[in-house]
């Protein structure tokens, strides 16, 4: 029976280019299927301490996670060679979750579009993904982050 509660556990976790996601939830299925079988063979006590356990827990992981894993700021600069780029990288900006604070932009001339993005994000982010989903963008023709 557990083994089937650890494949449902699986299917929650995903890995996107803000990292993985889902651990939490997949541990707390597999946790749930647990207290649920010890409720199931009338251990009550065992199983309301189980329950008081992970919640416990879970509650204090997530306050370190809050103080741990603060928001970093930085600034993304992006070079275009196409104006109508410019929505496309928002939208992947977007996506990612990521905060934007001030946009500014340049014409460098022969329509080539100089653009510094201030954006806070998680720290947690994988900018080496980030940067080659932001490559895949038509138009981009340089990245870079100046920390």
């Amino acid at each position: 029976m557990l083994s089937g509660i650890g494949f449902l556990g699986a299917g929650a976790i995903l890995k996107t280019s803000n990292g993985i996601k889902g651990l939490t939830t997949a541990a707390g299925i597999w946790a749930t299927a647990c207290i649920g079988i010890t409720i199931g063979y009338g251990q009550y006590i065992l199983g309301v301490s189980a329950w008081i356990f992970v919640m416990s827990t879970l509650y204090i992981l997530k306050r370190i996670d809050k103080i741990f894993f603060k928001k970093k700021e930085t600034i993304l600069s992006i070079t275009i060679n196409n104006i109508e780029a410019l929505p496309d990288v928002y939208n992947q900006l977007a996506k990612t979750q990521i905060i934007i604070k001030n946009i500014d932009m340049e014409s460098g001339g022969n329509n080539i579009w100089n653009i510094r993005f201030f954006i806070v994000y998680d720290r947690r982010l994988m900018l080496s993904e980030f940067t080659n989903e932001l490559k895949q963008i038509n138009h981009v023709m340089f990245i870079d982050f100046l920390y």
